[in-house]
């Protein structure tokens, strides 16, 4: 299932890893593509952003738009349950006691590897 909102944080956290990789502020860059610097703050922390700005950004940095938009898998959920197991996909995870999600499927086929 995809999440509308993890999209466009996607979206907008690659925005700010490139304009932090040409060192420009966000007021120059929300200039460069006619927006005030409050907008485009809120472009990289999130918010939707049109489509219009969006198109100058990808072509001010001279990419494709595939390259700025999130794979399926980058904006998937992940389903966590009281239990402390999560799915993400078809891949279910297990919490561990220190904190960390461990894929239980690729655990289990491994150790189906090893069965007499």
């Amino acid at each position: 299932m995809l999440n509308r909102k993890r999209i466009y944080i996607i979206i907008g956290e690659k925005l700010k890893k490139l304009r932090r990789i040409l060192i420009l502020q966000p007021s120059e860059m929300g200039e460069l593509l006619g927006v005030s610097e409050d907008s485009y703050i809120k472009y990289e922390e999130g918010y939707p952003i049109p489509p219009n700005i969006l198109r100058r950004a990808i072509d001010w940095y001279g990419l494709e738009l595939k390259e700025i938009l999130p794979t399926i898998n980058e904006c998937s959920v992940m389903w966590v349950f009281n239990n402390g197991e999560a799915i993400h996909g078809k891949v279910r995870y297990r919490k561990t006691k220190d904190g960390v999600y461990r894929s239980v499927d690729s655990a289990q086929e491994y150790l189906r590897s090893y069965a007499p």
